[in-house]
């Protein structure tokens, strides 16, 4: 996906593609599969909202309609890393 020499942008642009990739239920499901949300979950613990959000939508994408992806949602604790974001979010209102 991203290493550490990325810029914020490429990291953006590489979670952009992920979501859009991953609205393929296929897609989805091979992600999920594969390990694909541990490194995606990491990006809602950086300090950048833009990632942050971006993240959240990968994960979106990746459990609409897809029980793999859902149950790696659940395993890797997405509600817990969620809801402090979501809490915050009223500031940026």
């Amino acid at each position: 996906m991203t290493n550490a020499s990325s810029s914020q942008e490429e990291r953006q642009d590489a979670l952009e593609i992920i979501a859009d990739e991953c609205e393929d239920i296929n897609v989805a499901a091979d992600f999920a599969k594969l390990g694909g949300f541990a490194p995606v979950m990491t990006f809602l613990k950086d300090v950048s909202p833009e990632l942050q959000w971006r993240a959240a939508d990968v994960v979106a994408s990746l459990t609409q309609n897809c029980p793999a992806g859902l149950e790696k949602a659940k395993e890797h604790g997405f509600l817990q890393l969620i809801m402090p974001l979501l809490d915050s979010a009223h500031d940026k209102v």
